[in-house]
């Protein structure tokens, strides 16, 4: 506890200042000087370093404190001298009072109140501060938004100055205000004036200027400024919405003209000006080299006196002229445009919607400057306007290219997402488009009202139509205009009726009644002469003679049928590689892919010849109900010969599709052996084999149909006696012995686990008639080892065995062993062990002198050794 013996010497340093003439450059601090004298509660002095709290109050008991400061001070013999730092703002007349609180004590009392110093009476309302300093009062400010000095007069009413300023020298100024910032050096702001001025208003600056503001919208309006004293220049604000540089009103009750005039000489003469003149009826630019008028009627003339539009622009010269000249100097390619927009409609009945434009006429940038494209615009977007380039339904190119729907045109007329109409009209019997080179007239598209309608294509170097479009029937003429079929064709003595080629596709692709109908017109000389009635060439791989589809109901693929003598239904000769001599492919029901029917003799129905590598004689191809690839009847020889001369390809290819047979064998009578489908070897030849080769498996379905006849599988030697057979139940019958490559009869067995071939198993406890591996010695649960490659598979299903192993149950198989109970001998008794799927030699027990093996224990008998550890050896399973 320490008890306190202050003198309170608190004086403000800005007021010290004032009455002493500091210097004004330097900076006034917040800082008040206080002394005081501390002693303990015997009243000794003090010394050392104590926390201080000083408190701010404006009251001299309670209240709140205003503001604290709290910071160490040094005491030396009772005595200390600090610095304390309120805020100023508090120091405004009012009365305050000091609070003292040293370290954890309770705050000093009384209160000791703050008096000013005598020299601050000087500062009173109406004292008077004289001398002959250059700076009587020097009022500073640091603050960023404050004022360094501030008068008001709070009156209401009367003739009353905030600020009064006086000089009584000529050569003196009342105020000087001057702001080296470069902001404003005069502010002022009134109801009724921002400033007022009872004489003449001197500028004295190199470029004069007067800045016009407007606070309520928001900045500068427009400025008046003196460019070195030879001109005034009025201009608006250049950001501000509405900007006048000049505004000129006139008395309704003046009778005269309204008029502005600048001249550019010193002496009223007409030299070079500008005059703006409005005389009651008329407005008028007038300049030294022309006028601009403007009318009553709100229409502007340029170059004329009576305009009768909005604008009217005039310029007489000879060759072209242009008036009117717009420009966008922005360098974006591909971006920047000028143009003129149009809109129609305003708003639909109120005021003219100034910002609706829908459609424009664009000059635009093209990768440089001085070459661009025109660009017709329409905004397709119903409530948006001002459309851009992305708009353009019309393009112009520098190049002269012309694009309808594209921008980017790479001909001389270029329509895209559209049709193109040609309109005769009422008057006119020809339209068409007439196509000329070095002004010779080559091509004419043309339709002729006087002509039947129809529409030509012209030979103008022939002077006759190549092509005809009859008109009502759809059909087309080459070489006739008189076309009698969807296309007819009519040559020359020499020319070839129809010639079609394709690289990649059809040569003739023909679709209707018929595919195709060709006859011929006279008959061959022999056999070597015929002349066909479709007659296909080819030259090329993969090029087939005829390729046949068909999707009809009843529809062949390739249909012929021949009367003559020595005459092939289809004859077909091919010599490239992978090529079909015929190739029919149907897919409607009851259509053959070739159907082939001759009455001559020596006339084959299909006579197909190949030599090139992969290639079939008659390759078809049929997916309808029903609809046979090849059909071929024949009643003294073979009904289909194939023959292949290379020792890689067959006779006869017969390919199905989606699960059905590649080749049907069916029967010549309803008997039950006429009725058999039969495969015989050539009795011609003395070794003639027949082979089954699969790249997978080989299926036999047994009484497919379901007609419940005997259905066997049966194999018969050479003396006809049945030596194999496999009933539709599935029983084998077999004359002979079943030979396999395995040496274990297996059984699949459900099993609770993955185990790997050799392992031991015994039975799942917990039912289900699952197996496990074995994990316990002399198991009689045991039930045999996973076999290896089983000779033969009990139990397999047709749809798979998933969760299930064979487990052989007897026979010779590999099996896990743990030798490391007992070496094992070739002939040792094998049991389960304490090692899981493993098997070890089984030691007998003695009962009456009598050594006996746990009954139910034993798997089999070792076949091989093993000395130690673990390993595999073959064992012969032989459950006891």
């Amino acid at each position: 506890m320490v008890n306190r013996d202050i003198l309170l010497s608190a004086t403000m340093i800005a007021m010290l200042t004032l009455s002493v003439g500091v210097a004004w450059a330097d900076e006034v601090t917040s800082e008040i000087n206080y002394q005081g004298r501390l002693a303990g509660s015997s009243g000794s002095p003090l010394s050392g370093t104590y926390t201080m709290t000083f408190r701010l109050y404006e009251a001299a008991t309670g209240g709140t404190a205003l503001d604290t400061d709290l910071h160490d001070v040094v005491v030396t013999n009772g005595l200390f001298n600090t610095e304390l730092n309120f805020d100023q703002s508090y120091f405004d007349g009012r009365a305050l009072w000091l609070g003292v609180k040293v370290g954890a004590d309770s705050e000093m009392a009384p209160r000791q109140e703050f008096r000013p110093v005598p020299y601050a009476h000087s500062l009173v309302p109406g004292a008077t501060i004289m001398g002959a300093a250059q700076w009587n009062l020097n009022v500073e400010t640091t603050h960023a938004s404050g004022g360094a000095l501030r008068g008001q007069a709070s009156a209401t009413s009367g003739t009353n100055y905030g600020v009064v300023g006086a000089s009584k020298s000529p050569d003196g100024y009342g105020g000087y205000f001057y702001n080296d910032g470069g902001g404003v050096g005069v502010y002022g702001r009134g109801g009724e004036y921002g400033g007022y001025f009872d004489g003449n208003v001197r500028i004295n600056q190199p470029e004069p200027t007067i800045v016009l503001h407007d606070t309520d919208g928001g900045g500068a309006k427009a400025r008046i400024v003196f460019e070195n004293t030879d001109r005034l220049v009025i201009q608006g604000e250049d950001d501000a919405d509405e900007s006048l540089g000049v505004y000129s009103t006139f008395s309704k009750n003046r009778d005269h003209d309204a008029h502005i005039q600048v001249f550019g000489s010193a002496t009223n003469t007409w030299g070079n000006y500008i005059e703006i003149t409005h005389d009651g009826t008329d407005g008028i630019i007038g300049t030294d080299v022309g006028d601009i008028l403007l009318n009553p009627a709100g229409n502007v003339g340029i170059g004329l006196t009576e305009p009768n539009r909005k604008l009217y622009v005039v310029e007489d010269v000879s060759g072209v002229a242009y008036p009117l000249k717009l420009d966008n100097p922005h360098p974006t390619y591909n971006e920047d445009a000028v143009g003129i927009l149009f809109s129609t409609g305003g708003s639909g009945g109120g005021p003219i919607d100034t910002d609706r434009g829908k459609g424009a006429l664009v000059y635009g940038h093209k990768d440089t400057w001085n070459r661009g494209s025109f660009h017709f615009l329409q905004e397709p977007n119903i409530g948006e306007a001002n459309p851009d380039l992305s708009d353009a339904v019309m393009t112009i190119q520098n190049n002269g290219n012309v694009g309808i729907g594209t921008i980017n045109p790479e001909d001389k007329l270029e329509v895209s997402g559209g049709m193109v109409t040609f309109d005769s009209g009422p008057e006119a019997s020809i339209t068409g488009l007439r196509i000329r080179e070095d002004g010779d007239m080559r091509w004419t598209l043309l339709y002729r009202t006087w002509q039947g309608d129809d529409f030509h294509i012209y030979d103008e170097v022939i002077g006759q139509s190549a092509m005809t479009f009859e008109s009502g029937t759809g059909n087309v003429g080459i070489g006739t205009t008189s076309p009698g079929a969807k296309l007819d064709v009519v040559g020359g003595d020499s020319s070839i009726g129809v010639r079609a080629s394709s690289a990649n596709s059809y040569g003739i692709y023909g679709e209707g009644m018929y595919g195709g109908y060709f006859t011929t017109n006279q008959g061959g000389t022999g056999w070597n002469d015929r002349n066909a009635g479709v007659n296909a060439t080819t030259t090329y791989d993969y090029s087939n003679g005829v390729h046949a589809s068909t999707t009809g109901y009843y529809s062949e693929g390739v249909c012929a049928s021949t009367t003559g003598y020595n005459s092939d239904g289809v004859h077909a000769s091919t010599t490239g590689g992978n090529s079909e001599g015929v190739y029919a492919s149907t897919t409607g029901d009851y259509s053959e892919g070739v159907r082939a029917h001759t009455t001559g003799n020596y006339s084959n129905g299909v006579h197909a010849s190949t030599t090139g590598k992969g290639s079939e004689g008659v390759y078809a191809y049929t997916t309808g109900d029903d609809s046979e690839g090849v059909y071929a009847s024949s009643a003294k020889s073979y009904g289909v010969f194939g023959k292949s001369n290379s020792a890689g390809s067959a006779g006869v290819y017969a390919l199905g599709k989606d699960g059905g047979a590649d080749l049907i064998l069916g029967g010549n009578a309803n008997t039950e052996v006429g009725d058999d489908g039969k495969i015989y070897s050539d009795p011609a030849y003395s070794s003639s084999d027949i082979y089954l080769i699969t790249n997978d498996g080989l299926r036999i379905d047994l009484d497919n149909n379901g007609d419940g006849e005997d259905a066997d599988f049966e194999i018969y030697d050479k003396d006809d006696d049945r030596i194999f057979d496999v009933d539709e139940s599935g029983h084998v019958y077999a004359d002979g012995a079943f030979h396999s490559g395995g040496a274990d009869v297996a059984e699949y067995f459900p099993t609770s686990e993955d185990p790997e071939p050799g392992t031991v198993m015994t039975i799942d406890p917990a039912g289900d008639s699952k197996l496990r591996s074995s994990t316990n010695a002399y198991d009689t649960t045991v039930a045999g080892i996973v076999s290896t490659a089983p000779g033969v598979s009990l139990g397999t299903k047709e749809d798979g065995n998933d969760g299930e192993r064979l487990i052989a149950v007897a026979g010779r198989v590999p099996c896990k062993v743990d030798a490391s109970y007992a070496p094992i001998m070739p002939g040792d008794l094998l049991t389960t062990s304490d090692t899981p799927g493993h098997a070890m030699k089984a030691h007998p027990v003695e009962i009456g002198g009598i050594e006996i093996y746990r009954p139910g224990t034993t798997i089999g008998k070792a076949l091989e050794p093993l000395d130690s550890g673990t390993g595999v050896i073959e064992v012969l399973v032989t459950l006891q």
